[in-house]
């Protein structure tokens, strides 16, 4: 799975379930129908995407509340 139908996936997800438990019950049944390999290169593109996103600048920007959450 390459980063356009990773991201092409994830936005039909939004489309077609709201919030958190449906979406994540869509994305397995959406996942559960594609092949080993392909479930693979979305975790694989998954961990990617959420590396990339998870930077100081970011926890630098959450609140002090949701700093106090995460880190203690």
């Amino acid at each position: 799975m390459d980063i356009d139908s990773f991201w092409e996936l994830i936005e039909e997800c939004r489309r077609r379930a709201q919030g958190p438990d449906e979406r994540l019950a869509w994305l397995r049944g959406a996942l559960s129908q594609r092949s080993m390999a392909e479930i693979v290169q979305f975790q694989v593109r998954l961990d990617e995407v959420t590396h990339e996103a998870f930077t100081w600048d970011l926890w630098g920007s959450c609140g002090s509340d949701l700093r106090r959450l995460v880190f203690g």
